[in-house]
């Protein structure tokens, strides 16, 4: 009983950053000309020319002044105030391709922050959904959490065939910006704030509905716990961002399905966790072959879990959708490496 991705929807904040208002923000913070600099490099070689955030341009929040050196809870309420919003915007673009229908399942993924109730029962109120809804929550999972959420719900599917189960990937990782190390500058070159909803419902259920069909799924983890993690502090989270993880990732690189050996007119779709993870990972693939994900890299910054997502939906909605089997990796601390292989069906 084969799960079937039929629709995918996104949502971002309003306000727009370009490196020019990212350096603006975090340079008051940094000490000496020679983190500046440094800074300023890591900006430009991020490949990153817009992203997202709930806060302004001027680093406020509805007209408080926003400190790299805010408390974990004034950036908890921040998170608080805003994640609903996000996760039901994305709700309602994928209500805009495809009818939700009856949904049977929520599973809700956030790793920027937590609160309960969470955004799965602000949906459920939102849409007017049963109250005999299922609801998941994979939380704290970092950039990955979307594929083994997509394989969650294709296991539901698989016990339940008129399962209709709505996955929402929603972060708010821009509150978490801090200036202190290396790896705080690392991660606040490269994060934003997004969200994205996916519809999946059986195949056989769907008549001639178009959509993606997921085959198969592989996890495995890359002993480098040290390279990639993060914990809460008291001034947000304290990450460790090695500037390793892409050589790493690189060089475990596979792919892991054995009907997918051989196939010549494959698509990618990588998590695009940073320019150089794309960088040293394209060469195995082919020239050009991540463009899509170095598009959203560019346009959107890593969003953490939507991210993958956010490309997924361009490729779904693209007329060539129709053309070539997919894999789509993503990857997360531990180092976790996760990868599914979807087929289009029509």
């Amino acid at each position: 009983m084969a799960a079937l991705i039929a629709g995918i929807g996104s949502a971002n904040p309003p306000h727009r950053w370009n490196p020019a208002q990212v350096l603006d923000f975090i340079f008051p913070s940094l000490d000496s000309p020679r983190r500046r600099r440094l800074f300023e490099a890591v900006m430009k070689d991020s490949g990153i020319t817009s992203r997202y955030s709930v806060l302004a341009h001027d680093a406020t929040y509805e007209g408080k002044q926003f400190s790299l050196t805010c408390s974990t809870k004034e950036r908890q309420e921040i998170y608080n105030l805003e994640i609903n919003t996000l996760a039901i915007r994305s709700v309602e673009d994928l209500a805009t391709r495809v009818p939700l229908g009856d949904i049977t399942d929520i599973i809700t993924v956030t790793c920027t922050g937590f609160t309960n109730p969470g955004f799965d029962q602000a949906i459920q109120e939102h849409f007017g959904l049963a109250r005999t809804v299922n609801k998941y929550c994979l939380g704290f999972m970092g950039c990955y959490a979307a594929l083994p959420a997509l394989e969650l719900a294709s296991a539901l599917i698989s016990y339940n065939s008129e399962a209709r189960v709505l996955v929402v990937c929603a972060e708010i990782c821009s509150i978490h910006a801090k200036a202190e190390t290396m790896d705080d500058l690392l991660s606040a070159a490269l994060f934003a704030d997004g969200a994205a909803a996916v519809l999946l419902v059986n195949r056989e259920q769907c008549g001639e509905m178009r959509g993606l069909d997921i085959i198969n799924h592989h996890t495995i983890l890359i002993p480098a716990k040290d390279e990639l993690a993060w914990e809460v502090g008291n001034y947000g989270y304290d990450i460790k961002l090695s500037s390793y993880v892409s050589k790493i990732l690189a060089l475990n690189f596979t792919v892991p399905f054995p009907e997918l050996q051989g196939v010549e007119d494959l698509a990618y779709i990588i998590h695009p966790g940073g320019k150089s993870i794309l960088d040293r990972i394209e060469p195995a693939l082919g020239s050009d072959s991540l463009q899509l994900s170095r598009q959203i890299l560019r346009q959107y910054g890593n969003m953490s879990s939507p991210t993958v997502l956010f490309a997924l939906k361009e490729y779904f909605y693209e007329d060539k959708i129709n053309l070539k089997s997919l894999l789509v990796a993503a990857f997360g601390p531990g180092l976790t490496a996760k990868y599914l292989h979807l087929i289009p069906n029509q």
